[in-house]
């Protein structure tokens, strides 16, 4: 019985070590290691463990609501050079989304005026209104750019969505007509000034003489009118024709010898008339046109010409 015993508790003592160990028998437990071996020399290589953590739906939650979303929203205006706050009603239509949105939902927005930065203490803005702060005001025609960033904690089932909506909406933006955003720039620039320039001006008048006599039927009730063909020329020759002076010529009228007023005399190809009667009958009328349309000039020496000077105001 005692034997039976001591068999039956090796083996309860077997089966808890085989239990913790898994590999060890019920020999190894009875043999003892020797104290009087000498240990081996020979070095064991280290066992490499992997630590594996099995993710689980926290885990999974969390890294969900660590994606972040950028969502760009544009507000495109033209300044008109008087006004100081621009709202959602001054946009330009057809470029996407064109709004001022509330500053809560923005993370950081950049503000342009005519292509320039401008810092943020230029400028204030809240939903659907932007305010300049500066003594000046926007320059007529100026672009005026304000862009913002919105980031936006989302899942990434959901950016994936959203970010196939965004490219669906840009092809419906580009389908528009939209016209580019141009630069508007002012300038001021001086006259140009020529110097050290010689011309040279060559005159060549035309100067025509012709006479008439004045008879009773030339003198009217309010004016006396010489036909053309009732004058001769130098030559002494008739003509049919009174050469008429541009503007850049003249004519003189001489009654009896003397040269009269140039407020009493209207000349034309067919006639020369004069506005008083007080003439008597015989009387010699000369007429003299002087032409100077035959005049010609001409640079001798080419002038210098300064460049202007030309400042850019925006």
């Amino acid at each position: 019985m005692q034997k039976k015993s001591r068999l039956k508790r090796r083996f309860c003592i077997c089966s808890r070590y085989r239990k913790r160990s898994g590999s060890r028998t019920r020999g190894s437990l009875r043999r003892r290691p020797d104290k009087s071996t000498k240990k081996s020399t020979e070095r064991t290589k280290p066992v490499k463990r992997t630590l594996r953590v099995k993710q689980t739906k926290s885990s999974k939650r969390a890294t969900a609501q660590r994606v972040l979303q950028a969502e760009v929203i544009t507000f495109y205006t033209i300044a008109d050079g008087a006004k100081r706050i621009f709202t959602d009603h001054d946009q330009i239509q057809g470029v996407g989304r064109n709004c001022i949105p509330d500053p809560r939902k923005v993370s950081f927005e950049s503000v342009y005026v005519n292509g320039v930065l401008q810092p943020t203490a230029n400028y204030t803005y809240s939903k659907g209104k932007l305010m300049f702060l500066t003594t000046d005001l926007p320059p007529k025609n100026a672009p005026i750019l304000a862009q913002f960033i919105c980031l936006n904690r989302v899942k990434p089932s959901s950016a994936r969505r959203r970010s196939l909506h965004v490219a669906t909406r840009r092809k419906e933006v580009m389908n528009l007509p939209a016209s580019l955003v141009k630069l508007f720039i002012t300038a001021t620039a001086s006259q140009p000034v020529a110097s050290n320039g010689e011309v040279t001006t060559t005159v060549n008048p035309t100067v025509s003489r012709f006479v008439a006599t004045v008879d009773a039927d030339m003198i009217g009730a309010t004016e006396t009118v010489i036909q053309a063909d009732s004058f001769v020329d130098d030559n002494g020759d008739p003509v049919t024709e009174l050469p008429v002076p541009t503007t850049s010529g003249y004519f003189n009228v001489y009654s009896n010898g003397v040269l009269q007023e140039g407020g009493l005399s209207a000349l034309t190809a067919t006639e020369l008339t004069l506005a008083t009667t007080e003439i008597q009958p015989g009387t010699p009328v000369i007429l003299e046109i002087v032409d100077f349309s035959n005049t010609t000039s001409q640079i001798t020496v080419e002038p210098i010409i300064s460049a202007p000077d030309i400042t850019v105001n925006t």
